[in-house]
């Protein structure tokens, strides 16, 4: 939901789309990002051969037919459009801490042989970045559960996360809390804070 984790983060994404990379919000739960290729080639093997295959999309205007567009659905669904096909995937929570993904990968039918390399390199590509996203999640969350973290205020950077925060304590007016409630009382309390938000 924000940009600026791309060069330290994401290398190969960094080499794709150099700083050619804009957060913006959509509204109603939905944050949209937007990169477009580099003309210069990556030295990396398989981005490279991404950018030189890519065969022109010509079913697409000619603004997105070699960008990358995000989009995230509040709570947790996105699609990525590419010029060669859509990614859609879900995050689902199976527990403190914990998710599941689960996705599926759509294209138009096309033959060309450009075409179907693309988005061979597409998945190779993704793979990495879904592997880096990991690594930072995780590392985020250790980040979080330490005994030194304490919330903060959010940059003119990070407007998309700060609707998605928005989204979740409008959803569940507990996350409003500093504190969380004993176990067992989150329910309750979610409830008693609905109340007192409909009766203001």
């Amino acid at each position: 939901l924000e940009g600026y984790h791309v060069p330290a983060g994401h290398p190969g994404l960094h080499r794709l789309f150099g700083n050619n990379y804009r957060v913006e919000l959509a509204g109603n739960g939905v944050a949209r990002q937007v990169s477009w290729l580099k003309d210069e080639l990556s030295s990396n093997w398989s981005e490279r051969h991404y950018q030189k295959l890519l065969p022109e999309a010509e079913h697409l205007p000619p603004e997105l037919r070699r960008s990358w567009n995000y989009y995230s659905l509040f709570p947790n669904v996105a699609f990525d459009i590419y010029p060669d096909q859509i990614e859609f995937f879900q995050v689902i929570p199976t527990g403190p801490g914990e998710s599941f993904v689960q996705g599926r990968c759509y294209g138009l039918a096309d033959e060309r042989r450009e075409m179907r390399a693309a988005r061979y390199l597409n998945r190779r590509i993704n793979i990495q970045v879904y592997v880096e996203d990991k690594e930072l999640t995780q590392g985020v969350q250790a980040g979080l559960e330490s005994e030194s973290y304490d919330v903060g205020l959010l940059s003119e950077k990070e407007l998309c996360v700060q609707q998605f925060h928005d989204d979740v304590r409008r959803a569940l007016p507990v996350a409003r809390l500093r504190k969380a409630p004993e176990p067992g009382g989150v329910a309750a309390r979610n409830e008693k804070m609905r109340e007192m938000d409909s009766a203001a």
